[in-house]
């Protein structure tokens, strides 16, 4: 059994390593403070643990709210909360807790996700990483998942960057497939091909070798934000 989670897992990865492996492969997904909540189990739909995050694991529950802390109906998107044996009991800096902990001690993860009427939850991005272009919010993720799908792409971090005009705009760094070579026309004429709204295509490219990195591994989203900002200050 192969758990993949962690960082960004794409639908065409877990198919590719279920072929290589040999083996059962499924997406998981979790948080620092809440770090096992769901995953896919052997027996499960193969196509749903490759398209989705699973479904809660064991004691674990999750829900779906609103803005105004109301729970959404199945499939609809909002922030999940999360509680069960995992869950972290507090920060050092004990101020940090009453942002963490719903009043009745949920976990606000931060993630903003969808359940479906089976309760498979799928991750649609970060409460804090859209992108409000012309009062259009783009999710980051959703951009991050379609450029992965790219030949040239072996991994991609989007962000918002500044902009006078519209607010922001879509920048995406991607670290690129040995001999490898891509530009924003690339990318562009790739996206019109398959049909990806034009809203959603980046508006700045980005190639790196490697990626700035949190303690946890993930890419370190607040380095490429400030990044993106120096970038727009310059020549577009």
């Amino acid at each position: 059994v192969w758990a993949c989670g962690g960082a960004d897992v794409t639908e065409s990865l877990v198919i590719r390593a279920r072929s290589v492996l040999g083996s059962f492969v499924t997406r998981a997904y979790g948080c620092s403070e809440m770090p096992t909540l769901t995953w896919g189990k052997p027996g499960d739909d193969p196509v749903r643990i490759a398209s989705t995050d699973g479904r809660p694991i064991g004691v674990a529950e999750v829900r779906v709210v609103d803005e105004h802390g109301l729970v959404v109906a199945a499939g609809e998107v909002g922030e999940c909360e999360a509680i069960g044996a995992e869950r972290c009991v507090g920060y050092v800096d004990s101020a940090l807790n009453e942002a963490l902990f719903t009043a009745d001690g949920w976990v606000r993860t931060g993630d903003l996700v969808s359940v479906d009427a089976e309760g498979y939850l799928s991750v649609r991005g970060r409460k804090k990483d859209i992108i409000v272009r012309s009062g259009e919010n783009i999710s980051a993720r959703e951009v991050e998942i379609l450029l992965m799908e790219h030949d040239a792409v072996l991994e991609a971090a989007v962000v918002a960057a500044p902009d006078p005009l519209v607010g922001e705009r879509t920048c995406a760094f991607v670290a690129l497939r040995s001999g490898s070579q891509l530009q924003l026309t690339d990318i562009t004429a790739w996206m019109d091909a398959r049909g990806v709204a034009k809203i959603k295509w980046p508006e700045r490219l980005v190639v790196v070798h490697e990626f700035p990195r949190t303690g946890f591994g993930k890419v370190d989203k607040g380095d490429l934000r400030r990044r993106a900002a120096e970038l727009a200050g310059g020549a577009r």
